[in-house]
């Protein structure tokens, strides 16, 4: 388990999107259906859309392992520039 360990300062400089950023939906969702875990709503919705997952798309889970690593070219960008980053 990856443990993050964050200041009050840091905390206040968080930021939440005003809306879901269609490509990590997307990706996030490949990645879960592709699993086995979850509990029931998981088990029903992972039912639900591969039976209606199409063929064309199956080169999508090669791209988009279950977990772990996965190219940098088929991740999301983010949208803040580095010059917004204080590292």
């Amino acid at each position: 388990m990856l443990r993050v360990h964050v200041s009050g300062e840091d905390l206040g400089r968080v930021r939440v999107a005003k809306k879901p950023d269609p490509m990590w939906e997307t990706t996030l969702s490949l990645r879960r259906l592709q699993r086995g875990d979850g509990g029931l709503p998981v088990r029903k919705w992972r039912g639900t859309v591969r039976s209606r997952f199409p063929k064309a798309a199956g080169p999508l889970l090669t791209l988009v392992p279950p977990s772990g690593y996965f190219p940098i070219s088929s991740r999301p960008r983010a949208k803040t520039s580095k010059s917004n980053l204080n590292w």
